[in-house]
């Protein structure tokens, strides 16, 4: 069975914003004639902002064989032969840093210091969820995702 995550419109409703705002700028700029420079970097910035609705989280989903995380732009798989997964409470106070990510406002989507856990990659839709714990069996470094054990299958 597949469990969707949902942001706020809020979130989507910045998010546009951001977007028509810098396509804005980039063809103002074309229109005034400035330097390749100022389109690349302009580029860049829609660029960096698309990595953080690219690693949305869609679903998760219980396979017999593992859990399927889909992010809108690629599919993730954790079989349980490879991984342990097991519920971890919330992360509501646990990260600590954020290293290479959006945090907050827009879920947690990246790279943060999660207090207990060290470096993790979180794809996280909210962060007083419950959250399951991803890992490779005798590693430390762990993935977060929101979601909880189905009944009768773990």
């Amino acid at each position: 069975m597949r469990h969707y995550y949902r942001l706020s419109p809020l979130v989507w409703l910045s998010t546009g914003i951001v977007y028509v705002t810098l396509v804005g700028i980039l063809i103002y700029f074309i229109y005034e004639g400035m330097g390749i420079e100022v389109y690349l970097f302009i580029l860049a910035l829609i660029l960096l902002t698309s990595i953080t609705v690219l690693w949305k989280p869609v679903y998760y989903e219980w396979r017999p064989d593992g859990l399927c995380l889909r992010l809108l732009a690629f599919e993730k798989f954790y079989s349980y032969e490879d991984y342990e997964i097991e519920e971890d409470g919330t992360m509501k106070g646990r990260i600590t840093l954020r290293l290479l990510g959006s945090g907050g406002f827009f879920g947690y989507l990246g790279y943060f210091w999660v207090r207990g856990c060290g470096l993790s990659l979180c794809y996280l839709a909210h962060e007083s969820k419950p959250i399951l714990r991803i890992h490779k069996k005798g590693k430390k470094r762990s993935i977060f995702i929101n979601g909880e054990f189905e009944t009768g299958l773990n």
